[in-house]
């Protein structure tokens, strides 16, 4: 390590930024056991299609 110096590389700001720059997944919001229910019995029942699923997710009021 005398002879030769350091061969490593220090870490850049361009990395460190990078990290920041990445999307948060925002945390779910608590529902009821109901609310839970009844969407599950609904898709048990009406065996709906996916884009049906996500248009009554989509539908649904955030809180």
């Amino acid at each position: 390590l005398y002879r030769h110096g350091r061969h490593w590389k220090y870490l850049r700001g361009i990395a460190i930024a990078g990290a920041r720059d990445e999307q948060t997944v925002p945390r779910a919001l608590p529902v009821s056991e109901e609310e839970i229910e009844e969407t599950r019995s609904w898709i048990e029942n009406a065996n709906p299609s996916l884009s049906q699923i996500e248009a009554r997710a989509a539908a649904a009021p955030s809180q």
